[in-house]
């Protein structure tokens, strides 16, 4: 994933989470299961961006540890979570948002 690629992405869709993440990265591997429970329950789109793979994108969203969660409604940042967050605490999180159900 690009800037380019992802100013796309971000124009489609109203409501996306980035996930920055490594596959080396621990939380990260823990964190997976969990974002791709939220996706299947609640409406947003879900970007994983690795961060070996797009050196851009982490510099322009400031990602200094990972897992780095971006929250973006209509192509402005709302929220951002660094590190790892339980299940339901990521969820409540999400629908404080505005982020509704499937």
């Amino acid at each position: 994933m690009n800037r380019t690629d992802l100013a796309a992405a971000l124009q489609q869709k109203p409501i996306v989470l980035l996930d920055f993440y490594a596959g080396w990265c621990a939380p990260c591997k823990i964190l997976a299961p969990t974002l791709d429970l939220l996706v299947q329950e609640l409406n947003f789109e879900l970007i994983k961006i690795d961060i070996d793979e797009s050196r851009e994108l982490p510099v322009d969203y400031a990602v200094t540890s990972i897992p780095h969660l971006v929250f973006i409604k209509d192509g402005i940042k709302v929220w951002e979570q660094k590190g790892f967050l339980p299940l339901p605490r990521l969820k409540a999180k999400l629908m404080e948002l505005g982020v509704g159900l499937r």
